[in-house]
């Protein structure tokens, strides 16, 4: 220590270790697809460009809300033997609303009910028929934008079979270019009477989604079936038709009588010449209890997403983002067997294994597992794995740019390997690796005779090995039970 005699300010600069490594953000995702509208806050046009969001809010200023759809609607008025209205139903004039043709607007709702934050919307244009090109062309987009790191584009299911296939292939490849990128993929179609059964899953996504090569299934998981939320079904009394409007009278016989309401078939509910509001308020009030009852369906992945969010925060991204219940979501929309799962969980040929979302009585609808689209791999068979790599990666890689061009030495060597253990040693503490010590659930190898030859230091090239002990997921658990019966 230097010796102070003269009375004043003395600076001393004290040498420390190198600086840790800054983890990155994992959950940031980008949701694609058409929307309302697209002008930003100076009234610029925000179409094609990827526009970071914090809230619902921010997304309704700029984009808008959903589409309105066209409905029709039956209605009829029973009336009982003394003339009396004895009740009124009311029911869809041909099926049930089926998912709508965009559901962004919803998509954002379930993401934000189910823990997500901050995430980048990339607009594909106005509401309008869906092209592959369209997701195709953002995808290539967003190769060179820093940022998002789930990919999820729920407006791309209403495609043909094999487009869609074209997208999915379009998304791991983007996966593959960012490098610390992961797409969450829907089983289209997945409602009743359409992709309802594991043959159809097989026939109508299995056999379409053959990315090449294979290895970029391991950027990408697929969920099914679509959601029967509990967001209400947007509609407007001008896009309401009334297909029929009858009275049923019931006779002391138990005959009935039906009659056509005059003039009400075919027109809106809010036509002012049938001015239903006035002169059967009654009657108006029930279709509007009956519309408003009426809930969105939609694919999965926008509330899958918010349950990344919600367990990279909660836990980390080494947790798998499964056996978590969905809010905002009433049950799934084709109940699945234990059977099924075993189809889909598990694909013998092909290892496409798809995640399913599944009910639970008394603990929710609840997204039921945790595999990349390369189920069979040993290595990227799941989500928090392949996730968990990807992030020590993009965490790593900034922190040891600082080392390009800096003398090729055991110095330099020293100093790269003491910044990765320190990295690793916390994730290892945080529970992110398995093992009992350090040295169980990693190893950091650099120097010559090691990692390098004389040929590597020659051409100017330092190798780092590393090797990670991941945590797995209990996919199955077994409990063993031993009874011992006393006889006598």
């Amino acid at each position: 220590m230097p010796r102070y005699e003269t009375p004043g300010v003395y600076v001393e600069e004290i040498p420390l270790p190198p600086p840790g490594v800054t983890p990155v953000a994992t959950a940031v995702p980008v949701f694609i697809g058409y929307t309302q509208k697209a002008i930003g806050e100076e009234g610029e046009d925000l179409t094609g460009r990827t526009v970071r969001i914090g809230s619902l809010q921010a997304y309704e200023a700029w984009f808008g809300g959903p589409p309105v759809r066209p409905w029709g609607v039956r209605a009829q008025r029973r009336v009982d033997t003394e003339g009396l209205p004895a009740q009124i139903e009311v029911d869809w004039a041909q099926a049930p609303p089926t998912p709508p043709e965009h559901v962004l607007h919803h998509g954002l709702q379930l993401y934000f009910a189910n823990g997500g934050g901050e995430c980048h919307i990339h607009s594909l244009g106005p509401y309008g028929p869906a092209k592959p090109e369209d997701f195709i062309a953002a995808l290539a987009a967003l190769r060179e934008v820093a940022g998002p790191t789930l990919l999820v584009f729920p407006d791309a299911v209403v495609l043909a079979d094999a487009d869609y296939g074209k997208v999915v292939q379009a998304a791991l490849e983007c996966c593959q270019a960012r490098g610390h990128c992961f797409a969450l993929i829907d089983v289209p179609g997945g409602v009743p009477g359409e992709v309802d059964t594991v043959a159809a899953v097989d026939r109508h996504f299995r056999h379409h989604v053959n990315p090449t090569p294979p290895e970029l299934r391991r950027h990408g998981a697929a969920y099914f079936p679509y959601l029967t939320t509990t967001l209400p079904l947007p509609w407007h009394e001008a896009m309401v038709t009334l297909a029929s409007v009858d009275e049923v009278r019931v006779d002391a016989g138990g005959r009935t009588t039906r009659t056509p309401v005059p003039d009400a078939a075919g027109r809106l509910l809010d036509d002012p010449v049938l001015d239903l509001r006035q002169r059967d308020p009654v009657l108006h009030a029930a279709i509007c209890r009956f519309l408003d009852a009426a809930c969105v369906v939609m694919p999965p992945s926008p509330a899958v997403a918010g349950v990344y969010c919600q367990m990279d925060r909660q836990r980390g991204v080494w947790r798998a983002p499964a056996n978590v219940a969905l809010a905002q979501v009433r049950a799934a929309a084709v109940r699945v067997t234990d059977h099924d799962q075993n189809e889909l969980n598990v694909d013998a040929v092909a290892g496409k294994s798809i995640n399913l979302i599944r009910d639970f009585t008394g603990n929710g609808t609840r997204v039921w597992g945790a595999r990349t689209l390369q189920g069979n791999d040993n290595e990227w068979r799941y989500v928090n794995v392949r996730r968990l790599v990807d992030f020590v990666q993009a965490s790593l890689t900034p922190r040891l740019d600082a080392f390009c061009f800096e003398p090729n030495n055991a110095d330099t060597w020293l100093r790269v390997q003491a910044i990765i253990t320190s990295f690793l040693t916390t994730l290892w503490r945080q529970g992110a690796l398995a093992g009992a010590k350090p040295e169980h659930a990693f190893f950091v190898a650099v120097g010559l005779g090691r990692t390098m030859t004389p040929a590597d230091v020659d051409a100017g090239r330092m190798v780092v090995e590393m090797g990670l002990a991941a945590v797995r997921p209990a996919e199955f658990l077994v409990v063993r039970s031993t009874w011992a019966v006393a006889v006598g």
